[in-house]
């Protein structure tokens, strides 16, 4: 049977539209009518194997390896192929969590959001920053982001055990604060160091505490950085902020630290009140309890205090005042003990200036 297109195939002339409506129908019916080979079977798609079978096949593999007696020493302790006794540094053990990520194929934001439904401190900047390396993970972030990515309670010791050895005995990478020393253990300092303002974790700090006190001449430089997330803290109905500034009223008060800082009398007053009217429009129906006071007497330090510990910032005795004041972040300790007996002495030398 010849096709209907026969006399136009090698010809310069186009085929007729009926020519190869025709021509469809005849493939049509031929393929419908050819039959098989003989005994050729069609092949069939292959199975992916299930996760169950690997674990088998990899058992299986694994008894004839010396050495290897679990499917464990190959999968990691929890399954996911990740060891964190293998990881030697912090930046190590954030390529593991990277890895992590990847594998439960979470979101920034699905991990946000489980944070804060399980109470951990898991907020998208924290993990961004983190992720990044521009601060290490501490201890409670890495043990919500892992259960955040799948991992069961019986898979967390592993992990916490490597933060703890890399706290204790890693080195301080770039623009990560130091390890606590273990000579500082009874006195609680966690860090030393000229760059607080920039190294510390303020946010992070501000996001887990209930309860904030702040203890500074006027503190413009720290206020402007942390704008923000004071708005933030403020807002919340549970919290609680107080702030203790020199008293603008007592002209004794005044002098030393107008000297101190070489400036005029008059514009500190101007710092000190500029200072009181941000901290004061702080205050929010239903937001934070923003108490504000005025305190007599000589300023050595400026103080921040958190629920689980504090920034202790120190003055210069010099005529003009130190550009970059050296600070130390204490978590519990003696240090952190003494600071929050000088903050119930302040607070008894201080009045209340807001609310009324």
């Amino acid at each position: 049977m010849l096709s209907p297109l026969a006399g136009t195939v090698g010809a310069t002339r186009a085929p007729r539209r009926h020519q190869v409506g025709l021509f469809r129908q005849y493939i049509g019916r031929h393929r419908t009518q050819r039959d098989p080979l003989p005994g050729l079977k069609r092949p069939q798609p292959r199975r992916k194997p299930s996760p169950s079978a690997i674990v088998r096949a990899l058992h299986r593999t694994l008894s004839d390896i010396p050495g290897q007696d679990s499917v464990g020493a190959v999968l990691g302790q929890d399954g996911t192929g990740l060891d964190p006794r293998q990881v030697e540094s912090f930046g190590d053990m954030v390529e593991m969590l990277k890895r992590l990520r990847r594998q439960s194929d979470k979101s920034i934001r699905s991990i946000e959001h489980w944070g804060a439904r399980n109470g951990y401190p898991l907020a998208r900047s924290t993990i961004s920053d983190v992720l990044a390396k521009k601060r290490p993970p501490r201890k409670e972030f890495v043990s919500g982001f892992i259960r955040a990515c799948g991992i069961d309670d019986s898979g967390v010791d592993p992990w916490m055990a490597a933060w703890e050895r890399l706290q204790v005995n890693s080195a301080p990478e770039e623009g990560h604060s130091a390890p606590t020393p273990p000579s500082f253990n009874r006195s609680g300092v966690l860090w030393v160091g000229d760059s607080y303002l920039s190294k510390y974790d303020w946010s992070d700090a501000l996001e887990r505490s209930t309860n904030l006190d702040i203890f500074v001449a006027y503190g413009q430089t720290w206020r402007n950085i942390l704008a923000r997330h004071l708005i933030t803290f403020a807002a919340h109905s549970q919290k609680r902020m107080r702030i203790y500034l020199p008293d603008a009223e007592d002209i004794e008060t005044l002098r030393p630290l107008a000297w101190r800082f070489d400036t005029e009398v008059d514009e500190l007053k101007q710092k000190i009140s500029d200072a009181r009217g941000f901290y004061e429009g702080l205050s929010v129906s239903g937001g934070a309890q923003v108490e504000v006071y005025f305190r007599s007497g000589e300023f050595l330090f400026s103080a921040y205090r958190f629920d689980e510990g504090s920034v202790i910032t120190l003055y210069s005795h010099t005529r003009t005042r130190a550009s970059a004041p050296p600070a130390l972040v204490c978590g519990t300790g003696r240090v952190n003990d003494f600071l929050n007996e000088q903050f119930d002495v302040i607070h008894q030398e201080s009045r209340r200036i807001f609310p009324v």
